[in-house]
């Protein structure tokens, strides 16, 4: 369909797409090359792959058994090409699993995760008959409220490489009739295309020095949401990153290592994509040569201050609490500003973002 619909041109011409069709080929042609008859779950070492990856909770070897030749080859493959965004296909009921499987948390973009398995799940009821598609909550489950899984592909992925993938269940039967499988694409190909799409947006941008121009690899990790390895890095050698995420206000901060760190607050719109190319900041650079510069902020009992380059262009001051909530807007138009500290800002931590139509920083302001 690429010459006849815009959607799927978008999708083949911006993404990098990776189809696997078969991870366990001793398995399924178990007793002859030229049959699945006979399939088995594991490979020709009985080994079930599927719980033969490292466990970020239940350690490298989850199953007892030395990593599989299969294993190591696909492990290797991970860690090589760093997927944003992937899906594990199989068979025996029919569900979107989302994660995680190995820990009982949620996980941290648990939101995001619901919205796109609500997507897959609404979409399929659309185009397949009744009673179709309709395991557990209609669809969707979370992996550990189903059943706990050690050693699989979905939890290493994510948790390693900061990507999301998941689970998907397409048929109660292990092995689909032929005659079948015409059918079933048709009840699932959109829902498909909706996931691949999906890779097109959310935050994403390129990471560089702000000297050199080079692209460097950083951490990007959201302030009160990132727990249990979800924050995302950017990846060499473009320095490019990606993070999906549910509709919402958040608080970015980017680090590396022999670099000064910038937060920057961004809203995000699920289904939109947004684009934030970020330089960070040698600490080796004095700081009277950095952005940084073009403002101070301090505050006492009454007030807050703050200090402006001259040169910026209709500023304002956002200020936002720890968990990406706005509290307080004002428009600035001096150089020097004293601004009454508002009622609403009781003693704490807050996030002030100051803005201009020719810029943009952040500053934590301790009140």
């Amino acid at each position: 369909q690429y010459d006849d619909q815009d959607r799927i041109k978008e999708i083949v011409d911006n993404v990098e797409i990776w189809i696997n069709p078969l991870a366990n080929p001793d398995g399924i042609y178990r007793n002859d090359n030229s049959t699945i008859v006979g399939a088995t779950r594991g490979n020709g070492n009985n080994v079930d792959l599927n719980r033969n990856f490292p466990d970020p909770d239940d350690g490298l070897h989850p199953d007892g058994r030395e990593y599989q030749e299969e294993t190591l080859i696909f492990m290797d493959f991970a860690e090589r090409e760093q997927f944003n965004l992937s899906s594990n296909f199989h068979g025996g009921v029919e569900v979107f699993n989302y994660p995680w499987d190995t820990f009982s948390e949620l996980p941290a973009d648990v939101e995001w995760w619901i919205c796109m398995g609500r997507m897959y799940a609404d979409t399929v009821h659309v185009h397949a008959p009744s009673g179709y598609f309709n395991f557990l909550d209609n669809g969707v489950t979370n992996g550990y409220e189903w059943y706990e899984v050690r050693g699989g592909r979905q939890d290493y992925m994510i948790y390693n490489f900061g990507g999301r993938e998941f689970t998907l269940e397409l048929s109660d039967q292990k092995v689909l009739n032929a005659s079948e499988l015409v059918d079933n694409w048709e009840y699932n190909y959109r829902s498909l295309i909706n996931f691949l799409a999906e890779a097109n947006n959310g935050l994403r941008g390129v990471i560089t020095d702000s000297e050199s121009g080079e692209p460097i690899e950083a951490e990007v990790f959201i302030e009160n949401h990132d727990e249990l390895n979800s924050q995302v890095y950017s990846k060499m050698p473009y320095g490019s990153y990606y993070r999906f995420l549910a509709s919402g206000s958040y608080i970015f901060t980017y680090r590396a290592e022999d670099y000064k760190d910038q937060s920057i607050s961004l809203d995000i719109e699920k289904g939109q994509q947004l684009i934030q190319d970020v330089q960070l900041v040698p600490r080796s650079v004095s700081s009277q040569d950095v952005i940084e510069s073009r403002f101070k902020l301090w505050s006492d009992e009454q007030s807050i201050y703050i200090i402006l380059d001259v040169q910026m262009l209709d500023p304002s001051i956002t200020i936002y609490d720890l968990s990406g909530k706005e509290i307080y807007s004002k428009s600035i138009n001096t150089e020097t500003t004293v601004v009454n500290k508002p009622d609403v800002l009781t003693d704490g931590v807050y996030v002030a973002v100051i803005e201009s139509q020719n810029y943009r920083g952040s500053q934590k302001i301790f009140l």
